[in-house]
């Protein structure tokens, strides 16, 4: 059954009806971020709020601002690095959890709460990736997105009847029965983590209206930001601008493919657990993701696996679990074949390769994905 019955069936159709204009590879960057209703975001002054060292690692902790609200982001580095290294930028994921962003890849040598230490288990093999990827021989850097970690927006800059309406009764949380209003106590600490982030799944729908009111997208908000972190490593006295990649998980692959899409700074890439098609999500999939995940303009670019155009024939590693319930494995691999076009010419630059997994980033796929960056930059 379709997701919203004859309304899916019938935008499936003119889906499949559609044509679309043919644009030329170099043209294809512009009119992707044209698509995306980026805003122009002016250069920042970047702070360094302080270095220590870690593990065998030298972490940095980054701050800037964009125009609203300080951005902060953990550079991470081998210790005693004597020349410049190679750049990536890990992105982090979604998965509902909106108190923690750059904090659920690293580890900067301090006690992680047990929710960290539980989404690492459950994501990433118990592994802070961003960590285990510097110690090879990497600057990685990692930015908090809007509506994460620093980027929250804060309880204390809400209206008191927004939260109450986001939060009527009874509201089923993950992480322990359901609130009611009358006794919920909710600001911006720790403690009130939980109820924070079931506030911050109503709140998307209301940041996307704020969005698209001011003329914008999420997803292009999403890119513009990932954009202003890329310059920010890119001209970091450690790296070597040249040599400069991307990657993440779910919410980090599909910002890792807008990146790859849009800058050319990026010579290497992953995507991990988010490949689809825009039939998929319009058929049975679209209640699944987040609202960054969507912008009206993309399908008439063509499907999902064309938005790495302008990227192709550089090289790209995409992962996918095989029981990954967030997508249709049918799209996933139709979408991947739609990619492989691309590099037609070029087929040893892309790699798909599927796991017997659900919607995760464990320690052998981290493991190929880490192997992947060795090869390219020559490591």
């Amino acid at each position: 059954m379709e997701l919203l019955g004859s309304l899916s069936r019938y935008i499936s159709q003119q889906l499949d009806n559609r044509k679309v204009d043919s644009i030329k590879k170099e043209e294809f960057r512009k009119t992707l971020a044209a698509a995306l209703l980026m805003p122009a975001f002016e250069k920042p002054t970047v702070t360094s709020l302080w270095v220590k060292e870690h593990d065998a690692l030298r972490i940095e902790k980054l701050m800037w601002n964009v125009g609203f609200g300080c951005s902060e982001g953990y550079l991470l580095s081998p210790s005693g690095a004597k020349e410049k290294l190679p750049g990536i930028l890990a992105l982090h994921d979604h998965a509902g959890e909106k108190y923690w962003g750059k904090s659920k890849i690293t580890d900067i040598g301090e006690k992680l709460d047990r929710s960290l230490v539980e989404h690492q288990k459950r994501y990433y093999g118990a592994r802070a990736w961003a960590n285990e990827l510097a110690k090879r021989g990497y600057a990685v850097f990692v930015p908090d997105l809007f509506g994460f970690e620093s980027r929250r927006i804060k309880v204390r800059e809400l209206p008191e009847s927004l939260i109450q309406g986001l939060l009527i009764p009874p509201l089923e949380i993950v992480e322990g029965g359901a609130y009611w209003n009358d006794d919920l106590v909710l600001d911006d600490s720790l403690d009130s983590r939980v109820a924070y982030n079931a506030l911050a799944r109503g709140l998307e729908h209301v940041i996307a209206k704020v969005l698209m009111s001011g003329g914008y997208t999420w997803a292009g908000y999403t890119a513009a930001e990932d954009l202003v972190a890329l310059d920010i490593l890119s001209e970091h006295e450690l790296v070597d601008s040249s040599r400069l990649g991307c990657g993440g998980l779910s919410l980090g692959g599909l910002r890792s493919v807008l990146l790859s899409s849009l800058s050319p700074k990026i010579q290497a890439s992953f995507v991990t657990g988010f490949m689809t098609t825009f039939k998929d999500l319009v058929n049975a999939k679209a209640a699944n993701h987040t609202w960054i995940a969507y912008a009206p303009r993309l399908s008439h670019l063509g499907e999902f696996g064309d938005l790495l155009l302008a990227y192709a024939p550089k090289p790209l590693l995409v992962q996918h679990g095989k029981r990954d319930s967030l997508f249709t494995f049918s799209e996933v691999e139709r979408s991947a074949l739609r990619i492989r076009e691309h590099y037609k010419d070029d087929s040893e630059q892309f790699a798909f390769t599927v796991y017997d997994e659900p919607h995760l980033f464990n320690e052998p796929m981290q493991e190929e994905a880490f192997a992947f960056f060795d090869h390219f930059f020559f490591l």
